[in-house]
């Protein structure tokens, strides 16, 4: 197998939003997709990462009844848009594909004090990873059935790790606190302070 890949050009994302090309070289894991239904649930699923990371229940061992409701809805959010596709018609986008869809940044991954935040994060980016790495990605928008699976079964593991394992959380009387606080989130919107 030769040493050398042949680099396709890429679509790199700036954060002003514009785009630029480059070789590969300085770009990201995965910085697109040519679908743009996986992007629309990548960037949903960053998303509900970054609120889980900064949530209340980073900082113990226990989930807030307020993060309780608020990690269902954020993945019932991702399972009603899981739906939608599946529902709305396939486009025939013959015309205005391949297109490149930027993938925004993944979220910022860093050690919390809750297993069970740990745990749903880890969940929630192979679901993402597994979405961006899909041969859905190379369609210009739905889910092929195998796919469409996996992040049906994804859904109910995170689902399931949520009604099961996280709110009884666990007492740690001798080891905790292991980390730092987790700041709060963005307390006002980007780039108007």
């Amino acid at each position: 197998m030769p040493d050398y890949q042949p680099k396709e050009p890429i679509c790199e994302c700036n954060e002003d939003g514009s785009t630029a090309w480059c070789d590969g070289a300085n770009a990201s894991d995965i910085s697109y997709t040519y679908n743009m239904d996986v992007q629309t649930l990548a960037t949903l699923i960053n998303r509900f990462m970054f609120e889980a990371l900064h949530s209340d229940s980073a900082n113990i061992h226990t989930f807030t009844d307020a993060d309780v409701v608020r990690m269902n809805a954020f993945l019932e959010a991702i399972r009603l848009k899981q739906a939608w596709i599946a529902e709305a018609p396939e486009l025939d986008t013959s015309h205005a594909s391949p297109r490149k869809y930027c993938l925004a940044a993944n979220a910022d991954i860093r050690t919390v004090e809750s297993d069970g935040i740990r745990e749903l994060v880890r969940l929630l980016a192979v679901m993402r990873d597994s979405l961006i790495r899909s041969d859905s990605t190379r369609q210009g928008n739905g889910l092929n059935a195998h796919d469409n699976n996996r992040l049906t079964n994804a859904i109910v593991k995170t689902q399931l790790m949520l009604d099961m394992i996280v709110k009884p959380g666990a007492d740690y009387v001798s080891s905790a606190p292991l980390v730092n606080m987790a700041p709060p989130g963005q307390v006002s919107p980007k780039g108007t302070d």
